[in-house]
């Protein structure tokens, strides 16, 4: 216990969080987010699960969804901008040997 001619030497820090040089601006929502795609693919009959494998290894497809429907698969892409999305469904995706069409979905966080 401190006597009380003590106590007038203790100093107690009031700001204990980090220095103004350690402090990082956190990302707005908007710079948090990733823009996704969701690809609704028609193959040809049989290339199906063909298909699907060959998505898994195409940079950008998270996930890759055999389904039954209208639709043989379901592809999610993941882009840091809108206008990379063009790109990967023309030059990544619909050149697979395979599709017959593609359908795509472009998602907007709400």
């Amino acid at each position: 216990m401190v006597s009380g001619d003590d106590q007038s030497r203790i100093r107690v820090p009031t700001d204990t969080g980090p220095s103004g040089t350690g402090r990082m601006r956190r990302p707005t929502r908007e710079e948090r987010s990733v823009i996704k795609a969701y690809v609704l693919i028609v193959t040809d009959p049989g290339a199906t699960h063909r298909v699907a494998l060959a998505l898994k290894d195409i940079n950008h497809v998270t996930e890759v969804h055999e389904v039954m429907g209208p639709y043989d698969i379901v592809v999610e892409v993941e882009a840091e901008q809108l206008t990379d999305v063009p790109p990967i469904l023309a030059d990544q995706i619909r050149t697979l040997e395979g599709i017959q069409s593609t359908t795509s979905l472009v998602a907007f966080p709400v």
